[in-house]
């Protein structure tokens, strides 16, 4: 989905809660908890994408129970 310069559009993305789990050593599943932040963009949420494209990622902050 391409969005004109200026164009705002509202979207919903599903994640699992498995997409917050943290993988050990021994390859076992975690659950994660606590907040994430998440960020949808051109890069790297740092000064060096910034730096490239003139953009900041969007980021979001999600609580994990």
């Amino acid at each position: 989905m391409a969005l004109k310069a200026h164009e705002a559009r509202r979207i919903e993305v599903n994640l699992s809660r498995k997409a917050f789990t943290v993988v050990d050593d021994s390859g076992n599943r975690i659950p994660g908890g606590g907040r994430f932040k998440l960020y949808a963009g051109f890069g790297q949420p740092d000064a060096r994408t910034r730096a490239l494209t003139g953009q900041a990622p969007l980021a979001i902050e999600v609580s994990i129970g």
